[in-house]
């Protein structure tokens, strides 16, 4: 996780002597936190801010060098991490592409807008929605777009430079940094990876596996280039089996007060070149595959 894009306050903290807070990205217990560095009379300290899974407040806490924390509080105005309520499904759902069918009407839909790197033409607006029971994920996207284009038909195929949105999430509790892409393009072709280490430990999921995941596009299988200026809105569904995930990671299985981290993104290159995310990114080139910036997905 980056740094807030907001420090806080002075009031919203009460600092115990005269100091200067300096913007500082940590690694704390395994996990990325946010903080900042302050020097005091007697050597550094550490004010590290840290996000609970469990109520989503922001704490603080000073840190020396072999000592706990001795100050513990919440603070106002800073950037929580984006964190996404899955409930679960009472009975199966079919797969048809419908954004507008019961199950999703009673589902909260996430944002995908923060767009980075590029101002695109155009900022296609995009949202998300998940849902989960006992044996698989279902997610659905709807996307209004302008500047669609789709070229990739085959399976794990370049599918990132079509009219694109992509779900990447992580599936074990104790292992945050460890995780799975799926990207499917506008008519519904898949690429999917497990990774240990981003770009460079990487299995790249079997076709036969992939095709056990069931998915449905509201566009018609064809592809498009070059691309259409006209306005065009278009979904994304598809349900996630537990046991393919389970073929390649341990996993810990989504039940009521289970956390994951994931993010979800919209893609496009060509005339509308963009790159966009729900949970935000900090970093100086074009890379969704950074999990340090992932939000959190909370099971109800």
């Amino acid at each position: 996780m980056a740094c807030s894009e907001h420090e806080p306050e002075k009031g919203d903290v009460e600092w115990s002597t005269d100091i200067t807070p300096v913007r500082e990205v940590v690694h704390v217990d395994d996990h990325m936190s946010e903080g900042f560095l302050a020097s005091l009379d007697d050597g550094k300290i550490l004010l590290l801010f840290r996000l609970d899974p469990a109520s989503s407040s922001i704490t603080s806490g000073i840190w020396s060098t072999g000592q706990q924390s001795i100050l513990t509080k919440k603070i106002k105005h800073m950037q929580k991490t984006a964190t996404y309520h899955v409930k679960r499904l009472k009975q199966p759902m079919p797969i048809d592409g419908n954004w507008d069918k019961a199950p999703w009407q009673e589902t909260e839909a996430l944002n995908i807008d923060h767009f980075a790197w590029v101002e695109p033409l155009f900022r296609p607006v995009t949202q998300a929605k998940m849902r989960y029971d006992n044996t698989h994920l279902y997610v659905i996207f709807h996307v209004q777009d302008r500047y669609v284009r789709c070229q990739v038909r085959d399976y794990n195929g370049p599918v990132y430079d079509d009219s694109c949105v992509e779900f990447f999430f992580s599936p074990n509790t104790d292992l945050p940094d460890k995780y799975f892409n799926l990207e499917v393009n506008c008519i519904g072709t898949p690429l999917m990876h497990y990774n240990r280490v981003p770009r460079q430990d990487i299995t790249e999921l079997e076709v036969n596996d992939i095709k056990n995941i069931e998915i449905a596009s509201s566009l018609p299988k064809e592809l498009i280039f070059p691309e259409t200026s006209d306005p065009v809105t278009w979904t994304i569904e598809y349900k996630i089996p537990l046991r393919l995930l389970e073929k390649y990671a341990k996993i810990t299985r989504p039940e009521k007060g289970v956390v994951w981290k994931a993010n979800f993104f919209k893609i496009a290159s060509g005339i509308n070149t963009h790159y966009a995310s729900w949970a935000a990114l900090q970093n100086d080139k074009p890379d969704f595959h950074l999990p340090q910036f992932f939000g959190i997905l909370k099971f109800i």
